[in-house]
């Protein structure tokens, strides 16, 4: 008899946890488990990559009225309307419930029955982050979140080890609490990572940035170290991946300092890996992060790594052991860059490193730890 799986998400925006859970969805052996998607708001670029097998729900269709009643339920504590629209939706019994992006919608799964397995991934730095740690300096909110949540769940997985120390740091500790990489497809990494792209000039040194334009992912000082690199008179360009909020500001900033021929936005993309592979050195500057996949999938196509000193990113490269990491000032970051520019041994040393850290993400022994948490 098949097992029955709930999967819940809040949408199927372009993010790291909702790229990991359609990754991890494709992966499933269906002839072993049935399985429902729950997305709290349905939109998203990642609504048509979800496997035919998979039953789809929502509970709404407007981000305007899910934000609002995030924000009722964060403030205080209404949660009516989410538990009537979540049990008219939700009418099924699983066997295991997993709230894949641990969020206010974790809560969502206490309305199933009492045998069901409740399970949050924690795909977030509770300490780094400010958006998520400001809601924690509340600390009869903190004292609720800690008895009504975390304290109700079977499991609490985390997907790397900076995010399950900085969740005890907030949050304390509990009787279930794991640790599970999240899982990628290398040989679609890598095939896609080969076609070409025209923009990059073959006689200049390219660093690649991907990710969304959040002030969370520290562009700012990617573009001030990139001004200082430029003063060194180095032949070079960068290549910003992705879209959000912080675009307007980002570019004005590059603007005002004469880097328009220099710092390149290429928007977002549906297929970021051919940029790194175009690339020469793959940078990341993020303020904070649990798991970052494009970090990850970076590493798995053998790029030289340049990171700031950052939660998630640390750890991915064992603390400078397996990349280059600075510390979070545009001159050191600057530095670095210009140091991989003029050093064609450290590139090829680097990209060496990478290859052989890309073994923590081997698909067999994820699939397998997952297959043991749900069973």
């Amino acid at each position: 008899m098949k097992r029955k799986l709930l999967f819940v998400i809040p949408s199927l925006v372009g993010g790291g946890a909702e790229n990991a859970l359609v990754k991890l969805l494709h992966e499933l052996d269906y002839n072993k488990y049935e399985v429902s998607l729950l997305v709290i708001c349905y939109h998203g670029v990642y609504i048509n990559q979800i496997p035919d097998e998979v039953k789809v729900l929502c509970l709404f269709k407007s981000k305007t009225i899910v934000r609002g009643l995030e924000f009722l339920q964060k403030r205080i504590g209404w949660v009516w309307p989410l538990k009537v629209k979540f049990e008219s939706v939700v009418n099924d019994d699983y066997d295991t419930a997993i709230s894949y992006l641990d969020c206010n919608f974790t809560d969502l799964l206490f309305y199933l029955k009492k045998e069901t397995k409740k399970i949050t991934f924690v795909h977030l730095s509770y300490v780094s982050n400010k958006n998520y740690n400001k809601f924690y300096k509340n600390k009869n909110y903190l004292e609720k979140v800690r008895e009504n949540r975390y304290g109700k769940l079977d499991t609490i997985v985390f997907v790397s080890n900076d995010a399950l120390l900085e969740f005890k740091k907030v949050m304390g500790e509990y009787q279930d609490m794991r640790v599970l990489y999240n899982l990628f497809n290398e040989e679609d990494i890598l095939q896609k990572s080969k076609t070409h792209v025209a923009s990059f000039n073959p006689k200049i040194f390219h660093f690649v940035a991907v990710g969304s334009l959040l002030s969370v992912k520290g562009y700012d000082l990617l573009i001030d170290a990139s001004d200082i690199v430029k003063q060194s008179g180095n032949n070079f360009q960068v290549h910003i991946v992705g879209n959000g909020p912080e675009e307007k500001k980002l570019k004005k900033r590059v603007q005002d300092l004469g880097l328009n021929d220099i710092v390149v936005f290429h928007g977002y993309q549906k297929n970021p890996f051919a940029y790194i592979n175009n690339g020469d050195v793959f940078v990341m500057t993020s303020v904070s992060e649990a798991l970052p996949s494009v970090l990850c999938e970076a590493i798995i196509i053998g790029k030289p790594i340049l990171i700031t000193n950052t939660a998630g990113c640390r750890e991915l490269i064992d603390f400078g052991k397996y990349g280059v990491m600075t510390e979070r000032n545009a001159k050191d970051f600057a530095h670095k860059m210009i140091e991989f520019i003029n050093n064609k041994q450290m590139l090829y040393d680097y990209k060496e490193l990478s290859l052989e850290r890309k073994k923590i993400f081997n698909k067999k022994m994820i699939l397998e730890k997952f297959h043991d948490l749900i069973d």
